[in-house]
């Protein structure tokens, strides 16, 4: 039995690795994998110990949403077909300079975020989304050299599911996931295998401020239809 590192009434992280959370995350009882694993080449075997993760715990028809580097995308999204299906690639746009990759010659100015299922959803749930950009508050290295913004996966978490829903995070890194599912009033369960990386990101949570609910009277709707009046 693994203890939480950090857990409230909605937030759970772990000091362990997702491939020991058996008695943690239950078959089939995930609505949403949101996730930013290393995407160095030497790290690559982790997409597919999450294609092995999100085909257990997801529910039939959820979706995983990784970040992903663009040099081995290929690569990344082989070992993720082995276990689910493939269903979309986001750009995440961060601003300010491009960062530069020496051996292909390029000021790369986006990254992947690969979207993949636990088999077919029901198309009417999925959410409908203007744009497949996400836009980036900028980079957020204070707790991790490799840390995301929040806006991104809060974004995608509020879309994706509803308030109470389980979202859970492989790789925790720095806590913005558990973060964002936490502000948006989801069950969140995260993973993270570094100690100094999980003591960080226990603070950042504790320190978390949750919105105040707002109660506002229904507004009245103009139904603007041939023949139809509200």
């Amino acid at each position: 039995m693994v203890t939480p590192y950090f857990a409230d009434d909605l937030v759970a992280l772990h000091l362990a690795d997702m491939r020991d959370a058996g008695s943690i995350v239950g078959d089939g009882s995930v609505d949403l994998i949101f996730t930013d694993p290393p995407y160095l080449k030497e790290t690559l075997p982790c997409y597919e110990y999450l294609a092995d993760f999100g085909a257990r715990v997801l529910k039939p028809g959820g979706f995983l949403f990784a970040y992903s580097g663009t040099m081995f995308l290929p690569v990344v999204l082989d070992l993720l077909r082995k276990r689910l299906d493939y269903w979309w690639t986001f750009s995440l746009r961060t601003p300010g300079p491009t960062a530069r990759v020496w051996n292909r010659k390029i000021g790369q100015s986006w990254k992947p975020v690969v979207v993949f299922t636990n088999g077919k959803p029901d198309n009417k749930t999925v959410p409908w989304l203007l744009s497949d950009e996400l836009v980036s508050e900028g980079r957020s290295k204070k707790l991790h050299p490799w840390g995301q913004s929040t806006g991104p996966a809060a974004r995608i978490i509020e879309r994706w599911t509803k308030p109470g829903e389980l979202v859970v995070d492989p790789f925790a890194g720095s806590g913005t996931t558990l973060e964002a599912a936490r502000l948006l009033g989801r069950r969140a369960v995260g993973f993270e295998i570094d100690g100094e990386r999980a003591r960080d990101s226990a603070h950042r949570l504790s320190q978390v401020i949750l919105p105040m609910p707002v109660v506002t009277e229904p507004e009245a709707v103009q139904l603007d239809l041939p023949g139809v009046t509200a």
